[in-house]
């Protein structure tokens, strides 16, 4: 049957997603890699590698092949494509699929043409391109090919792409402001600076989920016992952190997208512009999940924001959706 062994990949600075044909995602995994640096080798992929975090010795790199919405090692990615395709496709399928790669609009030609090349090695067949800001459009359910004008906002890890799509294409972008990542490291220097202690990314991370609250309850903060590394004795030392201390920090890189937003849009038809005004702007990406962050951004730009039910896997959605609908979405791929 045809397209039987179409696969999508969604290949993020942070996570990297697989759907197949008719069985929707079936691999969710960090885009992240442990690999030594004397012989190149890749000790671990994914899951385990995030395992390793903060735990390898010097000789031992975590590598992220997308960084800051950028190839960082051609090699790597390669690698990696080829070790999540056999994962997602197990024994069931000795077909070399077609793949639909779904990749951040701030890539370059020569970068969207090296990871479609890569993910050639990797054994797909043949790759067709979708910009990532169209594959979380139609993954939140918008109608991306009519002249209806959409924002998508996408807070990834390394950077948060702002984009305004109509019939099928991006007519404006932003794709220079911080992502995810930039959160935690503003979660670490509170914690530093207060506390006095230093803290890995892993556990900046884990204190971003547990209370990156940016819907300002100060009258209840939470609270978090948190281990890092004495600043003064270089011990380990425990220290209770509260929610309402990293407000302040977390609320400047909000800002910051903030900003970008607005660009975007005093930079947007008039037309478009008042499409989105009037129907709001699509909140996608893990950076998404963050509570308030939404109705911080709808306060400060007088803009409705909606949120999928899952933002992180609305790209991978878009992308089920594309290989189930492919007559009349030729205008879509790069």
């Amino acid at each position: 049957m045809l397209g039987r062994d179409d696969i999508g990949v969604d290949f993020g600075t942070s996570t990297c997603l697989v759907t197949i044909k008719g069985r929707g995602i079936a691999l969710r995994e960090p885009a992240l890699c442990a690999v030594d640096k004397n012989t190149r080798n890749i000790l671990a992929v994914g899951d385990d590698a995030i395992s390793m975090l903060g735990r390898v010795p010097p000789n031992i790199v975590l590598v992220r092949p997308l960084k800051h919405g950028s190839v960082s090692d051609y090699d790597i990615t390669m690698r990696m494509f080829r070790y999540y395709l056999r994962k997602s496709q197990g024994r069931r399928n000795v077909f070399r699929p077609r793949a639909f790669l779904c990749l951040p609009g701030s890539l370059t030609d020569v970068e969207l043409r090296s990871l479609s090349d890569a993910i050639l090695d990797a054994g797909a067949r043949r790759t067709q391109v979708i910009d990532s800001a169209i594959a979380s459009a139609l993954g939140a359910g918008l109608d991306v090919t009519n002249s209806y004008g959409h924002m998508i906002v996408d807070i990834g890890g390394g950077i948060t792409d702002i984009a305004v799509i109509a019939r099928g294409r991006v007519v404006a972008r932003d794709s220079t402001r911080p992502g995810g990542d930039r959160f935690s490291e503003a979660i670490a220097r509170v914690v530093r600076r207060k506390h006095s202690i230093v803290i890995g990314e892993r556990t900046a991370d884990e204190i971003k989920l547990t209370m990156g609250d940016l819907t300002k309850k100060t009258d209840t903060p939470m609270q978090m016992s948190v281990t890092g590394r004495n600043l003064a004795l270089g011990l380990p030392r425990t220290v209770l952190v509260k929610s309402n201390e990293l407000a302040s920090e977390m609320e400047e890189v909000a800002q910051e997208i903030a900003e970008g937003i607005h660009i975007v849009l005093e930079n947007t038809l008039p037309e478009l512009a008042a499409d989105i005004f009037e129907h709001g702007i699509t909140l996608t990406g893990g950076g998404a999940l963050l509570p308030g962050l939404s109705d911080l951004l709808g306060a400060q730009l007088k803009v409705p924001f909606r949120v999928p039910s899952d933002p992180q896997t609305a790209a991978a959605v878009g992308l089920s959706y594309v290989m189930d609908n492919l007559e009349g979405l030729e205008s879509i791929f790069r």
